[in-house]
């Protein structure tokens, strides 16, 4: 029953499938007073990856799905496995999850329905209505969070709570928790850019071996770079790392003052490790996609300031690492954030700050 625009009253809802006829037409009876039909149907979504390696459309797999894992695995592990092994624990140790960026508004996999009821004890399908809104997951360079398009004021919010959580557990228990597994079984360490998946982010970046944020080319919220050093304290990893130096347009146009800013930006979040996105911007630039090849810093003989970054730079990293590396991190007092979010929009948002 609608009570009004966009508000149901969820206690009335009714399953109809069962009144549609073989040819589709739905045969249904319908009760007094105003009613809202909906209809949902499971399709593929051909979603394709941003940036993929190789030929040819590359579709994201389903990462609530272990088989998906083991199947991805495989096709690009163990095919180069006789070639990799050399190499495994010495000049290659770690095995990198990139910030996913998945944004959807409804995340599904085929047995959802039958997870959910299993997770949280009720049926999903008479409130399905209540999940849908529109930019919850949206990329954080793009568009903002929008209300639910249809809510329930009695019980929207713990539907919604209880959907994101049944998503979280099966991406963390069917992709993450599965993948450091493999990692350690290979003789290498894992490291998981957890934001930017559908998860609870803390737990997320705590089933790897080093949690890594991102140094965003937009300018990050402040409390974002703190969430994977959080992660470490929490779950007891000792390096944090982050994906570094990454600014929109900068190019040729940075200095070695630049980086040192960003640097102690970084490192002042109690990240302990840089790993530094630089490339060598030479004619294969022009074949890359352009959201890639305008982001990063420039650091290579091509550039000319590359005799600055190349040592006092570099050491100066090196000198600051070590000493985080080898301290133990002081946790003075605890930030409560209802919302794990790395959009710098939130950043107005005023934590709330408890002494421990």
């Amino acid at each position: 029953v609608v009570v009004k625009s966009g508000q149901l009253q969820s206690s009335s809802a009714q399953n109809v499938t069962q009144h549609l006829r073989p040819d589709g037409r739905l045969d249904w009876r319908v009760p007094d007073g105003t009613w809202q039909l909906f209809v949902f149907k499971q399709v593929p979504s051909d979603l394709v990856l941003t940036c993929g390696a190789g030929r040819g459309p590359q579709l994201v797999m389903d990462h609530f799905k272990r088989a998906a894992l083991e199947a991805h695995t495989k096709r690009v592990f163990e095919a180069g496995r006789a070639q990799l092994a050399p190499f495994l624990g010495k000049t290659l140790t770690a095995y990198t999850v990139d910030s996913l960026e998945n944004a959807s508004d409804l995340y599904w996999t085929d047995d959802l329905l039958a997870q959910f009821k299993r997770r949280r004890g009720y049926d999903l399908v008479p409130y399905l209505p209540l999940v849908f809104q529109p930019g919850w997951m949206a990329h954080p360079y793009q568009a903002r969070v929008s209300a639910p398009q249809f809510d329930d004021a009695q019980i929207g919010e713990r539907v919604r709570a209880d959907y994101r959580l049944t998503v979280s557990e099966l991406m963390i228990e069917n992709m993450y928790e599965p993948f450091a597994a493999w990692a350690k079984k290979n003789g290498l360490h894992s490291e998981f850019q957890a934001h930017g998946a559908p998860v609870d982010i803390l737990k997320a970046y705590g089933t790897a071996d080093v949690p890594e944020s991102e140094d965003l080319h937009v300018g990050a919220d402040p409390y974002f770079l703190k969430l994977a050093r959080s992660a470490a304290d929490l779950y007891g990893r000792e390096i944090v790392s982050t994906e570094s130096m990454i600014w929109d347009h900068g190019g040729p146009s940075l200095t070695p003052q630049d980086l040192k800013r960003r640097a102690d930006e970084l490192l002042s979040a109690g990240i302990n490790r840089l790993r530094i996105d630089g490339f060598d911007p030479g004619p294969a630039v022009n074949s890359l996609p352009p959201e890639v090849a305008k982001l990063g810093a420039w650091l290579s003989s091509r550039n000319p300031a590359w005799a600055n970054f190349e040592r006092p730079f570099v050491s100066y990293l090196q000198r600051a690492q070590s000493v985080l590396q080898q301290g133990k991190n002081v946790v003075p007092l605890a930030i409560f954030r209802s919302e794990l979010s790395y959009a710098p929009a939130s950043a107005t948002q005023e934590p709330k700050i408890e002494q421990p």
